[in-house]
């Protein structure tokens, strides 16, 4: 299911690699291979928990960064029935809001073995 993920995810936004983590940095699929950027996801998501808590939001989090001149790092926090998670996406540009809360719910759908009918 997840490789079916970043396929769509490709197609979708033009993802040129994506991984998974979970909350304590645990990898579920990595094809970025960078610790470093893993961190940096954790940290961001963890700031967007954050930020969404003080202000009493419940709407979907998300941050980018530049990371080269020509990508960017979009990171989606995403709870699922196995926890936090945390989604990073190598991009062209930042993805639309609206777009991200539809990755979000995709993601969602694909940890909580739901299908999209």
């Amino acid at each position: 299911r997840l490789n079916a993920f970043g396929n769509w995810l490709r197609q979708g936004v033009h993802a040129t690699a994506y991984f998974l983590t979970d909350r304590d940095g645990g990898v579920l699929i990595d094809e970025v291979q960078s610790p470093k950027l893993h961190q940096v996801a954790r940290t961001l998501a963890q700031a967007s928990r954050t930020a969404n808590r003080q202000a009493g939001a419940a709407a979907i989090g998300n941050l980018h960064i530049k990371i080269s001149p020509d990508s960017s790092l979009e990171v989606i926090p995403v709870t699922t029935l196995y926890g936090p998670l945390v989604l990073g996406i190598i991009v062209p540009k930042p993805i639309k809001p609206e777009n991200v809360e539809i990755i979000a719910r995709a993601l969602q759908q694909v940890m909580d073995g739901k299908s999209s009918s």
